[in-house]
């Protein structure tokens, strides 16, 4: 498999991942089986169509600086930013805490070396994993760049370290054609990191080996497993490689699994279909996921342009900072998000059968001459009147 078939595939996992998780997004794992959404999974964004939050445009920011960076670091990061500044202008429907204050920094001129907020979120995960393929066989690089692109929004160590991670698994898989569960654990245990860190990576590892439950390994590291995988930057990394390996990275059975798990499920949809599509390239992705993907004025089309891109070194923009047809878009994704936004919050305001206000009692039966038996049809319809709880 070529650089750029691997980093095609890379692009087009991220976007799946993204888009069919998307509309999932904060349900809890019970609320996602009641929807019965995992049989089978499927675009729903809207009627049978999907399209891509901030983890698939990052990427596609991230993609566009590296395409214009010239092999200049410092370049790579002030076009990264630039874009991030002008993508929050065009207000986009869905953007992380973190990420957003950050951006609000850089408007208010802070550089992109300062803007970076304390924050141990996914964000940088989401967009990392292109780094890996672009840089093969440079792991100096590869650190250094993704230290760059890291902290433009996120200063927090365990950030890095979890964005850094998703890099060098994508690197890995662009290196060796098979590379064993050791080689990937050992690559991304870092001895520049925390003893912290190196201990949720072993942990990982010992469940997997163990067959332990990700609900319980997640539990142990202080998460809420029946709300679903947090965006804190450690579950996120566990459930990643406890889902991929367990599934040696198949995108077909692995991305159901990580959706199902609820929570954050585009990023984690997101971050898992990148590296499943950079494993086992384009034959691997499923057609039915890709097909249904209805984006503008970038769509999966353009994930081909860019890869070639990417490996010839031409500079290349497939989506425009200020674009009025991005603008165009992102009113149309805001209109959606808040469909389902209504969507899921009507029950709440819907009342229960229980809640219903009790119907008056019925009139004491009229007695007759004959006695205080009620008749035939006064029975009757007493009868019927029953309280909605019995219904």
């Amino acid at each position: 498999m070529t650089t750029e078939e691997r980093i095609h595939a890379l692009l087009l996992g991220t976007a799946i991942g993204d888009s069919v998780g998307l509309p999932a997004e904060g349900l809890s794992p019970a609320n996602i089986a009641k929807r019965a959404w995992g049989s089978p999974w499927k675009q729903r964004f809207i009627a049978s169509k999907g399209m891509w939050s901030d983890d698939t445009e990052h990427t596609i920011l991230l993609t566009q600086a590296l395409n214009h960076s010239h092999g200049d670091p410092r370049v790579f990061q002030r076009h990264l930013a630039r874009s991030f500044r002008y993508w929050m202008l065009l207000l986009p429907a869905g953007v992380g805490f973190a990420t957003a204050r950050s951006i609000i920094k850089l408007w208010f001129g802070f550089s992109a070396d300062r803007s970076g907020v304390f924050s141990a979120g996914n964000g940088p995960m989401m967009r990392a994993a292109l780094l890996g393929p672009a840089f093969p066989h440079q792991p100096e690089k590869r650190q250094a760049w993704n230290r760059l692109q890291t902290r433009i929004t996120h200063t927090d160590p365990k950030a890095e370290w979890s964005s850094r991670a998703i890099v060098e698994i994508a690197a890995l898989f662009a290196e060796e054609d098979h590379p064993t569960t050791e080689q990937l654990f050992e690559r991304v245990s870092f001895a520049d990191s925390s003893t912290e860190f190196r201990r949720l990576l072993d942990d990982t590892h010992r469940s997997l080996i163990e067959g332990e439950s990700l609900a319980t390994l997640i539990t142990r590291w202080g998460g809420h497993p029946h709300r679903g995988i947090s965006g804190y930057a450690y579950h996120t990394l566990a459930a990643i490689l406890y889902v991929g390996v367990r599934h040696d990275w198949r995108a077909e059975v692995a991305l159901p699994e990580v959706w199902s798990l609820g929570g954050d499920t585009d990023t984690t949809g997101a971050i898992l279909g990148a590296l499943c599509g950079c494993r086992h390239g384009l034959s691997e992705v499923p057609k039915n996921w890709t097909h249904g993907i209805l984006e503008f004025p970038a769509g999966p089309t353009c994930f081909a342009t860019l890869a070639k891109s990417i490996c010839q070194g031409h500079p290349l923009r497939v989506r425009g900072d200020l674009s009025p047809r991005v603008a165009l878009r992102n009113l149309l994704f805001l209109a959606i998000v808040l469909g389902h936004v209504l969507i899921r919050w009507i029950p709440r305001f819907t009342p229960r059968a229980s809640q219903l206000p009790k119907p008056n009692p019925p009139a004491p039966f009229a007695s007759s001459e004959k006695g205080d038996l009620a008749t035939d049809s006064t029975a009757r319809d007493a009868g019927d009147l029953r309280h909605p709880d019995s219904q």
